[in-house]
């Protein structure tokens, strides 16, 4: 299995809370690491030595992991143990990267990636909110015109705004993950910089008197708002939030998930057959 799915609704869970944040990535760790999500030990001393941990490092992460239910540890008929990292998805939205896609194994790499994750939902979401309605408005029939209108109006629990560009601040993306700014800003660098994003700069024509201006200035207006100033172009611009487009996308339903009814309905069936 070489790609791995992150459910959007179990990454937002662990985002809510730190010790469940490193039980999901310690998890996701054993999932990049073995193909089967299992580790198969003799000793605390070994299971920590694959993982890249010291033992009481090791013990607290997999104590938690198994509080929260994302491993599990099984004992064969010869004696031998494994760590089990269950499955993180649903059979709703997820995100899904590859294994060997990410270099980096450590912790803060793991949360990056759920973070980056969240983000990454959130831009599908506002891109599907602006092309609904954009067909919603333009559309090339009466049927798909109808169709769009009422597929916005179970998207949007309030009439869309005509002044809406589709921007998605910083301070946004804190929200959603449930972090501070500097993690907001990595993980949006991050999707950029892989190219599964695209960062538009947004900016408008401000009020200001920069035909006097002989050196770039910027400034901070009294809401908060960042003025840059051209001397090039004799004029000043309101930087606005940035705007952000999918150049591959990485959220999609998942085909499988945890449908543990129609596990148990096929192991029967099978065990009446045999």
């Amino acid at each position: 299995m070489h790609n791995i799915r992150i459910g959007i609704k179990q990454a937002k869970i662990a985002l809510s809370d730190k010790d469940r944040l490193v039980a999901f990535c310690f998890a996701l760790k054993i999932k990049f690491l073995f193909r089967a999500s299992d580790l198969h030990y003799g000793s605390k001393n070994q299971a920590a030595k694959a993982l890249g941990f010291n033992k009481p490092t090791f013990t607290q992460y997999l104590d938690l992991a198994i509080k929260f239910g994302y491993c599990r540890i099984e004992t064969n008929k010869f004696g031998v143990k494994k760590i089990i990292a269950n499955k993180i998805h649903s059979k709703d939205y997820s995100y899904k990267t590859r294994r060997g896609q990410l270099r980096n194994l450590s912790l803060p790499s793991l949360k990056n990636l759920v973070r980056e994750a969240v983000i990454c939902n959130k831009i599908n979401i506002i891109e599907e909110v602006i092309n609904t309605h954009s067909r919603a408005v333009n559309g090339h029939s009466i049927k798909s015109v109808r169709n769009a209108r009422k597929t916005e109006a179970r998207m949007l629990k309030k009439p869309f705004d005509k002044k809406y560009t589709g921007s998605y601040s910083n301070s946004r993306m804190m929200q959603d993950i449930n972090g501070t700014m500097y993690q907001a800003k990595k993980a949006i660098k991050s999707l950029v910089k892989s190219g599964t994003v695209q960062k538009i700069i947004q900016c408008t024509e401000a009020n200001v008197d920069a035909c006097v201006c002989t050196n770039n200035q910027t400034f901070r207006a009294s809401d908060g708002t960042l003025i840059i100033i051209s001397a090039k172009y004799r004029k000043g611009q309101l930087r606005c939030a940035n705007k952000y487009k999918v150049l591959t996308n990485r959220i999609s339903k998942a085909n499988s998930g945890t449908n543990q009814k129609k596990v148990e309905h096929r192991m029967k069936w099978v065990k009446n057959r045999t």
